[in-house]
């Protein structure tokens, strides 16, 4: 899991465009770009399926959605600061990942 954390974080790092709209825009644009990728399938089964190895007990994808919640909170926090309103972290990860799952792949 910190393989895909770290790869993602590297590969796909919050966009800073100046403006929610467009850093709204471009993560929605890599986030959908990454999961149909060649290698976004087997990422997204390996945070899916991987069973809870923590020593919190919080699955892989529990602790994989965290870190990532994260690097997306202080994107939002940042548009804030500009005076802008932002939308939840949910909101946004609802709304950008949701367009993307693969068929069945949503609860």
């Amino acid at each position: 899991m910190d393989v895909v954390v770290s790869r993602l974080t590297e590969q796909s790092p919050m966009p800073d465009t100046g403006s929610l709209g467009g850093d709204l825009r471009a993560f929605a644009a890599k986030a959908a770009e990454d999961v149909t990728g060649p290698d976004g399938l087997a990422l997204l089964r390996t945070v899916v399926t991987a069973p809870a190895t923590g020593p919190d007990g919080a699955s892989a994808r529990d602790r994989f959605l965290s870190v990532r919640s994260e690097q997306l909170k202080s994107m939002l926090e940042r548009a804030c600061s500009r005076g802008e309103v932002a939308p939840g972290v949910l909101e946004v990860l609802d709304g950008a990942l949701a367009p993307t799952a693969p068929c069945g792949a949503r609860p």
